[in-house]
């Protein structure tokens, strides 16, 4: 079991954190429901954990951040710290795919679409990352603002 003191220590507790994690599972669940729901049909088992993973797990982690995250502390400049993990994960994809030619998503599917089309796909979803990180850190911005002046009238 982790003291008080370990936790401090944690990444969680750092604000913005629990931010950068809720904007990273927002975007899987969105890129999900928008470009591949329709390319991916499991069934069974397969199924359950596809809808926990991508539709409820997002939703859960919003709801988290909603309670636990410290919002009036997040900044708008965390967000170029927060976009090197899909950086590194796209450069990952794109250098493995090189070599084996496998390609997790078509709309980096070199093979299929070309490199520039896949850079621009990237690109694109880099932008996405900014703004849903902007949208993230506003909306908490103003629930803490919000909160503030309901406890001075309390």
């Amino acid at each position: 079991m982790l003291t008080a003191q370990a936790s401090d220590r944690s990444g969680f507790s750092k604000p913005g954190t629990i931010t950068a994690i809720t904007v990273y599972i927002t975007i899987v669940g969105a890129v999900y429901q928008i470009l591949l729901r329709h390319i991916w049909h499991p069934t069974g088992l397969q199924m359950i954990v596809d809808e926990l993973l991508h539709s409820v797990n997002p939703l859960l982690v919003i709801f988290y951040w909603c309670l636990f995250e410290r919002k009036g502390l997040v900044n708008y400049t965390q967000i170029s710290g927060w976009l090197i993990y899909p950086l590194v994960y796209l450069l990952f994809i794109l250098a493995r795919g090189s070599f084996s030619g496998f390609y997790p998503y078509p709309f980096i599917n070199v093979t299929e679409i070309g490199l520039a089309k896949a850079l621009i796909n990237s690109l694109l979803l880099l932008l996405v990352f900014s703004a849903i990180s902007l949208l993230f850190i506003f909306a908490g911005k103003l629930i803490s603002k919000q909160m503030q002046r309901n406890a001075v009238t309390n």
